[in-house]
Protein backbone atom coordinates (compact mmCIF):
# COMPACT_ATOMS: atom_id res chain seq x y z
CA UNK A 1 0.00 0.00 0.00
CA UNK A 2 2.76 2.42 0.79
CA UNK A 3 3.36 4.16 4.09
CA UNK A 4 2.53 7.62 2.66
CA UNK A 5 -0.92 6.41 1.63
CA UNK A 6 -1.41 4.81 5.04
CA UNK A 7 -1.04 8.21 6.73
CA UNK A 8 -4.22 9.38 4.94
CA UNK A 9 -6.25 6.27 5.91
CA UNK A 10 -8.92 6.10 8.59
CA UNK A 11 -8.40 2.37 9.10
CA UNK A 12 -6.00 -0.38 8.00
CA UNK A 13 -7.42 -3.72 6.91
CA UNK A 14 -5.12 -6.73 7.08
CA UNK A 15 -6.63 -9.45 4.91
CA UNK A 16 -5.62 -13.09 5.18
CA UNK A 17 -3.85 -15.28 7.69
CA UNK A 18 -0.28 -14.60 6.57
CA UNK A 19 1.41 -11.25 7.11
CA UNK A 20 4.16 -10.31 4.66
CA UNK A 21 7.08 -8.07 5.62
CA UNK A 22 5.32 -5.15 3.97
CA UNK A 23 2.10 -5.83 5.87
CA UNK A 24 4.04 -6.01 9.14
CA UNK A 25 5.63 -2.63 8.35
CA UNK A 26 2.21 -1.15 7.63
CA UNK A 27 0.82 -2.65 10.85
CA UNK A 28 3.66 -1.11 12.89
CA UNK A 29 3.16 2.27 11.19
CA UNK A 30 -0.61 2.18 11.79
CA UNK A 31 -0.08 1.43 15.46
CA UNK A 32 2.50 4.24 15.69
CA UNK A 33 0.07 6.68 13.99
CA UNK A 34 -2.91 5.56 16.09
CA UNK A 35 -4.80 4.24 13.05
CA UNK A 36 -7.29 1.47 13.93
CA UNK A 37 -6.44 -1.96 12.49
CA UNK A 38 -9.01 -4.53 11.37
CA UNK A 39 -7.76 -8.07 10.84
CA UNK A 40 -9.87 -10.17 8.48
CA UNK A 41 -9.04 -13.90 8.50
CA UNK A 42 -8.86 -15.81 5.22
CA UNK A 43 -11.87 -17.94 6.17
CA UNK A 44 -14.04 -14.84 6.38
CA UNK A 45 -12.85 -13.57 2.99
CA UNK A 46 -13.50 -16.83 1.13
CA UNK A 47 -16.93 -17.22 2.73
CA UNK A 48 -18.04 -13.69 1.89
CA UNK A 49 -16.99 -13.41 -1.75
CA UNK A 50 -16.80 -16.02 -4.47
CA UNK A 51 -15.34 -15.35 -7.89
CA UNK A 52 -17.51 -16.68 -10.69
CA UNK A 53 -16.03 -16.98 -14.17
CA UNK A 54 -18.52 -16.07 -16.88
CA UNK A 55 -18.45 -15.97 -20.66
CA UNK A 56 -20.21 -13.82 -23.20
CA UNK A 57 -20.61 -13.13 -26.88
CA UNK A 58 -18.52 -10.33 -28.39
CA UNK A 59 -20.11 -8.59 -31.37
CA UNK A 60 -17.76 -7.10 -33.97
CA UNK A 61 -18.82 -4.82 -36.81
CA UNK A 62 -16.17 -4.34 -39.50
CA UNK A 63 -14.90 -1.02 -40.84
CA UNK A 64 -16.52 -1.96 -44.16
CA UNK A 65 -19.93 -1.37 -42.59
CA UNK A 66 -21.72 1.86 -43.48
CA UNK A 67 -21.82 2.59 -39.72
CA UNK A 68 -18.10 1.96 -39.26
CA UNK A 69 -16.21 -0.41 -37.01
CA UNK A 70 -17.46 -1.21 -33.52
CA UNK A 71 -17.12 -3.87 -30.84
CA UNK A 72 -19.30 -4.58 -27.81
CA UNK A 73 -20.77 -7.28 -25.61
CA UNK A 74 -24.01 -8.76 -26.86
CA UNK A 75 -26.65 -7.47 -24.43
CA UNK A 76 -29.99 -8.64 -23.11
CA UNK A 77 -32.29 -6.62 -20.83
CA UNK A 78 -29.72 -3.81 -20.60
CA UNK A 79 -26.80 -5.95 -19.46
CA UNK A 80 -24.24 -8.22 -21.10
CA UNK A 81 -25.56 -11.68 -21.97
CA UNK A 82 -23.62 -14.18 -19.79
CA UNK A 83 -23.01 -17.93 -20.01
CA UNK A 84 -21.57 -20.37 -17.48
CA UNK A 85 -19.26 -22.10 -19.99
CA UNK A 86 -17.25 -21.10 -23.04
CA UNK A 87 -19.02 -23.89 -24.95
CA UNK A 88 -22.43 -22.31 -24.31
CA UNK A 89 -21.19 -18.91 -25.47
CA UNK A 90 -19.59 -20.49 -28.58
CA UNK A 91 -22.78 -22.34 -29.48
CA UNK A 92 -24.84 -19.15 -29.18
CA UNK A 93 -22.30 -17.18 -31.26
CA UNK A 94 -22.40 -19.88 -33.95
CA UNK A 95 -26.21 -19.68 -34.08
CA UNK A 96 -26.04 -15.91 -34.50
CA UNK A 97 -23.35 -16.15 -37.19
CA UNK A 98 -25.40 -18.71 -39.11
CA UNK A 99 -28.45 -16.44 -39.13
CA UNK A 100 -26.92 -13.11 -40.18
CA UNK A 101 -27.23 -11.77 -43.71
CA UNK A 102 -24.18 -9.51 -43.77
CA UNK A 103 -20.45 -10.06 -43.88
CA UNK A 104 -19.91 -6.92 -41.79
CA UNK A 105 -20.93 -8.41 -38.42
CA UNK A 106 -19.48 -11.42 -36.65
CA UNK A 107 -19.99 -12.86 -33.15
CA UNK A 108 -17.28 -14.49 -31.03
CA UNK A 109 -17.36 -16.30 -27.68
CA UNK A 110 -15.19 -14.49 -25.17
CA UNK A 111 -14.17 -14.77 -21.53
CA UNK A 112 -16.04 -12.07 -19.66
CA UNK A 113 -13.82 -12.03 -16.61
CA UNK A 114 -14.79 -13.01 -13.10
CA UNK A 115 -17.73 -11.35 -11.40
CA UNK A 116 -17.84 -10.70 -7.70
CA UNK A 117 -20.81 -12.54 -6.27
CA UNK A 118 -21.76 -11.90 -2.64
CA UNK A 119 -22.33 -14.99 -0.53
CA UNK A 120 -25.92 -15.49 0.65
CA UNK A 121 -25.11 -14.86 4.32
CA UNK A 122 -23.73 -11.33 3.88
CA UNK A 123 -24.37 -8.54 1.37
CA UNK A 124 -20.91 -7.02 1.27
CA UNK A 125 -20.55 -4.46 -1.52
CA UNK A 126 -17.15 -3.81 -3.05
CA UNK A 127 -16.43 -0.53 -4.78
Amino acid sequence: MGLRVLEACDELWLCGDRLSRGMNAELAAAERLGIPVRQIPESEITEVISMEQKYGVWAVRSAASICGAAEAWLKENGGPLRFDTMEQAAEYAEQLNAGICTANVHYYPKEAGPELAPAPRMGMKLC
